[in-house]
């Protein structure tokens, strides 16, 4: 792994991300058929050029490992992109299997249909036959380069911790994984600790910046690790689901939101706390409409309504459960009403 820490915040090239994420690349570069289910993976011409990245390709040979094509494949067709990232680190650093809760979702979505032994040992015939980790390490100084131009954006007085604030949950670390393979961000929650992935563009002069820049994207991914497990423990809780939804899908919701009922409220909560945390920094408002298009309609009343009723140092729990969620429901229960008003 290489790593460079800012603002405190780690932030990584990881050799496991960089392997399954540039095998999709790959796969979505030679087969045009692909192109719209893997949307959110980067792929690489004359015209959006990487030196790196088509050093990466030239490795993954399909044909010479037919394996990586077959589990490049399988990763193209899981239900949701935020599963890849998960996947990628089930794995040690090294690419050797590790203690996993074979309970967990995300290890039971993908590995139940594949055998996760198989998978491991399919990507180190390929890893050790090609030399991958040294051609990650002789790497070092393109993903420095990565690393200080894309994080140029971050302001010095930035505060990770703000997340602590809020949260009421002290973090030994705030680790940043940065790859050109894909676009937009996850937040997945890594052997314990939140992790923001972050995409990667090329900039026409060459230089690398985030696909989704800034602190209110950064503070959005540390913030599912926190916001989604309350969604799914509360969820008996929160009322008129069904109508929130189809109230947000007539307000033009983006598809990526329309899986399972719980995403549209992961989403709502983590955009409410992730500007009012990101506002301390500068204007964000030009966000609150970028949220407007995707069909998160009632951001702005989230938003006004933490501002209201929650204070740093309150409960977070005790604030979810018995304040933001009746709120919530009665929000939802006046959407004609409040919609009408528009």
């Amino acid at each position: 792994m290489y790593e460079e820490k800012k603002y405190g915040i780690t932030f990584m090239i990881d050799p496991r991300v960089e392997l399954i994420f540039g095998m999709l690349s790959k796969l979505k570069k030679e087969n045009a058929k692909f192109e719209e289910e893997l949307d959110f993976i980067e792929s690489f011409d004359d015209n959006y050029y990487s030196e790196y990245a088509y050093k990466l390709y030239e490795i993954i040979d399909f044909n010479k490992y037919p394996k990586l094509l077959k589990w490049a494949i399988k990763l193209s067709e899981v239900s949701s992109e935020d599963i890849i990232p998960k996947i990628a680190m089930m794995m040690s650093e090294d690419f050797n299997v590790k203690e996993i809760d074979k309970n967990d979702k995300y290890f039971k979505e993908f590995f139940t249909e594949n055998n996760y032994t198989e998978f491991v040992s399919d990507l180190n015939e390929f890893i050790k036959n090609e030399n991958f980790l040294e051609f990650f390490s002789n790497n070092a100084t393109e993903y420095n380069r990565m690393i200080e131009e894309s994080s140029s954006i971050y302001p010095s007085n930035m505060d990770v911790t703000d997340i602590e604030k809020y949260y009421g949950k002290k973090l030994d670390k705030y680790p940043v994984v940065y790859s050109i393979f894909f676009n937009g961000g996850y937040g997945p929650t890594i052997d314990g600790i939140p992790t923001c992935f972050k995409g990667l563009w090329i900039a026409d002069d060459g230089k690398y910046f985030e696909s989704i820049k800034g602190i209110i994207n950064l503070f959005h991914e540390y913030s599912h690790s926190f916001i989604n497990p309350l969604v799914d423990k509360y969820w008996i809780n929160f009322e008129n689901t069904d109508k929130f939804i189809k109230y947000s899908i007539e307000n033009n919701l983006h598809k990526t939101y329309q899986g399972k009922p719980q995403i549209l409220y992961y989403e709502y909560f983590v955009r409410a706390f992730s500007y009012i945390m990101a506002s301390k920094y500068g204007d964000e408002s030009n966000e609150l409409e970028q949220f407007n298009k995707l069909g998160f309609v009632k951001t702005d009343e989230f938003i006004n309504f933490i501002n209201e009723s929650f204070k740093i140092g309150d409960n977070f729990e005790d604030f979810f459960a018995n304040k933001l969620i009746p709120f919530t429901n009665e929000l939802t229960n006046n959407l004609e009403y409040t919609k009408s008003k528009k």
